[in-house]
């Protein structure tokens, strides 16, 4: 749990923990809340396993890459329950979404709201574009008369900061304006304000089989959980490829902007890599931990190598973007070789003594 926030009587900071997955900001705002309670935990550990990438239904030119298993965002974490209360609702019975706002954290509620980010100071569109965005707000200063505040901000990496009272509050008026004049960015987001807060009373019960069909799916590069997955199934465009054969994908795009010498690598899928890795290292740990398996020592540490080369890969696709040396490229594809090759490798020696071990057991059933 974050220790850098203390109460006082004017003010109030909800608890919050950097989260392991940052990939989508709604999941980063979720995993904040819930890696405060160990009791999470397993829960985690059964998901974000299956990675996936898609042709977008909005482009119907471009690949986009998520992690399955998603269908809600705001509904993937059983620890985490939200509540959507409508703006016509929060402007007749509050003078102003300040107001709103603090007194739901006083009533131990996160915020999750849109907000246009030319008012929020620390986005790069600050004061140059309207461009719409959701926001997370987990506490408040009443005598600074400031937010806290988490998003991805100038840094592009997501972040904890403040932002005034006034701020917010422009951010959510313009927001709300450009909806209702039907301006067309947020008819497929939020129409209102949601409300999240953390639920003490869930009985999860970790299931060791989510993580083998996850595992076994991401290696044959299918997708069978609708069997086995409460969250399945969220149909987001064509064309879906899933687990090893994502790294195909990539490594298709990256020739292309090799071979037609394109200035631009969407870096986006390299940090779903990354992310992936972290989740699935901290998996493999846990196991062990927890006696699910014993000496897992060796392939832990083949893990960290291919947890390092995803860093490794994220970082080169910035440096291209900076520089368009193609040879940045060709190591980006070297690299991406090596992790796909390496990873099937554990996985499958990982996942065989699983289905060993647990051979005999039943899984639970949604």
């Amino acid at each position: 749990m974050s220790d850098i926030y203390q109460n006082t009587s004017h003010s109030k900071v909800l608890p919050v923990s950097y989260p392991p997955i940052t990939y989508f900001p709604d999941t980063a705002n979720i995993l904040s809340i819930a890696m405060n309670y160990s009791e999470t935990i397993p829960w985690l550990m059964e998901h974000f396993i299956q990675i996936k990438c898609w042709l977008a239904i909005e482009t119907e030119n471009d690949y986009l890459f998520d992690f399955e298993c998603v269908s809600n965002r705001m509904d993937i974490c059983p620890f985490v329950k939200d509540h959507l209360v409508p703006i016509d609702m929060i402007l007749k019975k509050w003078k102003n979404y300040a107001e709103f706002i603090v007194d739901s954290i006083n009533n131990n509620y996160y915020i999750f709201l849109m907000v246009d980010q030319y008012f929020i100071p620390e986005y790069n569109s600050y004061n140059k574009i309207h461009a719409p965005h959701e926001l997370f707000i987990f506490g408040y200063d009443l005598e600074k008369k400031s937010f806290n505040i988490a998003d991805f901000f100038k840094n592009n990496k997501y972040n904890y900061t403040q932002a005034t009272f006034e701020q917010v509050t422009l951010g959510c008026e313009s927001s709300v304006a450009d909806y209702q004049n039907k301006i067309g960015w947020l008819n497929d987001g939020i129409d209102g304000i949601v409300l999240l807060k953390y639920a003490d009373f869930v009985n999860y019960k970790f299931d060791i089989w989510h993580i083998i069909n996850f595992i076994n799916d991401y290696l044959l590069a299918e997708d069978n959980s609708s069997k086995y997955c409460r969250n399945s199934r969220f149909k987001v465009g064509s064309n879906i490829l899933y687990g090893v054969k994502v790294y195909d994908k990539i490594i298709e795009r990256i020739k292309e902007t090799y071979e037609q010498n394109l200035t631009f690598v969407d870096t986006r899928m390299f940090s779903l890599l990354y992310d992936h890795k972290t989740a699935m290292k901290m998996r493999i740990r846990f196991l062990e931990e927890r006696n699910y398996l014993t000496n897992l020592s060796v392939l832990s540490n083949s893990y960290d190598k291919i947890y390092d080369l995803s860093l490794i890969l994220r970082n080169l696709a910035i440096k291209f973007n900076i520089t368009n040396d193609k040879n940045i490229l060709l190591k980006i594809l070297t690299n991406l070789e090596t992790i796909k090759d390496l990873e099937i490798t554990i996985l499958s020696n990982l996942l065989n003594e699983l289905k060993v071990k647990y051979s005999g057991t039943i899984s639970r059933q949604y």
